[in-house]
């Protein structure tokens, strides 16, 4: 299979006798598994600008205030509501970050935040 594939044949194999009539049009969710680690955010936070580039908020914690800073980010495969980030192509986004998700359509740099916490955007392991 080549990688920039944007289809492949997939059998698959039903858990029940639930009866299919042939040609229908049928939804399967599959998990492909993979050998390498990933950072992801959620689909919420990635800002996509009409010149084709793409960026999340992270919060940049300063010595008094929490201050919001754009970081350019190169995006992968996205699935469940999260989006893969390209770690060779972004720079200084790393693994515990944290990303707005919220009110960053908005956002200048510089802006000085008044985080929330939610548990919308918890990682399932």
């Amino acid at each position: 299979m080549n990688p920039s594939d944007r289809t492949f044949l997939v059998r698959l194999e039903l858990q029940d006798n639930t009866a299919l009539t042939v040609g229908a049009a049928v939804d399967a969710v599959i998990e492909l598994r993979s050998d390498q680690r990933q950072l992801t955010v959620p689909q919420d936070a990635v800002i996509r600008y009409s010149d084709g580039r793409t960026a999340v908020w992270i919060v940049d914690e300063g010595d008094s205030e929490l201050r919001a800073r754009e970081i350019l980010v190169e995006l992968g495969e996205s699935f469940n509501g999260w989006v893969a980030i390209d770690g060779e192509l972004t720079e200084s986004l790393a693994e515990g970050t944290d990303v707005i998700v919220r009110g960053n359509e908005s956002l200048t740099s510089g802006d000085v935040l008044q985080p929330q916490t939610s548990t919308d955007y918890e990682v399932q392991q």
